[in-house]
């Protein structure tokens, strides 16, 4: 659903740690932007 809506609704995404945060399946809904 997340990629989906995104994709959809045309979000922007801006991370707050210059895109380098670990992205795993337990922090992976701490920074949509680095997700997407």
């Amino acid at each position: 659903g997340f990629f989906k809506r995104t994709v959809q609704k045309s979000l922007q995404y801006i991370c707050k740690d210059q895109s380098m945060c670990f992205i795993n399946k337990f922090s992976r809904n701490s920074c949509p932007p680095c997700r997407f």
